[in-house]
């Protein structure tokens, strides 16, 4: 993965391939409290309706990812 979008502390972004297929996940930041919400967009690249069938079933795990690492990152300060 790469980072593509860089704009702290409101937006970044990152894309990666492996074996022909890219993802694209972009993360977008928002105060709220001591801390901030967090909403995320992403899209998996294939040829034809199997890549957007694959990002629809993918959103619950990408879901989960982001939310673990929140957990992870909140012990930290």
């Amino acid at each position: 993965m790469r980072t593509t979008i860089l704009e702290r502390p409101v937006r970044w972004a990152e894309s990666g391939t492996w074996r022909g297929v890219r993802a694209d996940l972009e993360l977008a930041f928002a105060p709220a409290g001591v801390g901030c919400d967090v909403t995320f967009a992403f899209a998996v690249h294939v040829l034809g309706p199997v890549g957007r069938a694959f990002t629809a079933i993918s959103v619950p795990a990408v879901r989960s990812d982001l939310r673990r690492a929140a957990e992870v990152l909140s012990r930290r300060s």
